[in-house]
């Protein structure tokens, strides 16, 4: 190991969080609540309004969220390369999904109501 020079500093100028401090201990948590509540805010306001649910529906649907596709060469031929592409946008609107339904159970299922044929017939 090499010798402290003159310019280097040994210790940091931001405080550290301390595990004992009451204090601290309570902001970080009404900061974590905070994000928690702006978080559910948001999905609230954005579900609210039917422009908002079809564009959260659109990015579902690009996604390929509630279909399997299997990829297949110009040939016609499986290729498995883009059949793991697909999986995985489909596993990314998967996880959408479910964390906007958890968010915002309501505003999702007006979502289905109003964009998935499946749903067209179900009354709430």
């Amino acid at each position: 190991m090499s010798d402290p020079t003159e310019g280097d500093d040994l210790e940091s100028t931001e405080p550290v969080a301390s595990a004992v401090d009451e204090t601290q201990r309570k902001r970080r948590e009404s900061k974590i609540k905070r994000k928690q509540r702006e978080d559910r805010e948001f999905f609230r306001l954005v579900l609210a309004s039917e422009a908002g649910r079809r564009f959260l529906w659109s990015i579902l649907a690009e996604c390929h969220t509630f279909e399997t596709i299997f990829g297949s060469s110009p040939a016609g031929a499986p290729d498995p390369l883009a059949s793991w592409l697909h999986l995985g946008e489909q596993q990314i609107g998967q996880r959408l999904y479910q964390l906007w339904h958890f968010r915002e159970p309501k505003g999702v299922m007006d979502m289905l109501h109003e964009n998935d044929p499946r749903f067209a017939e179900v009354v709430i």
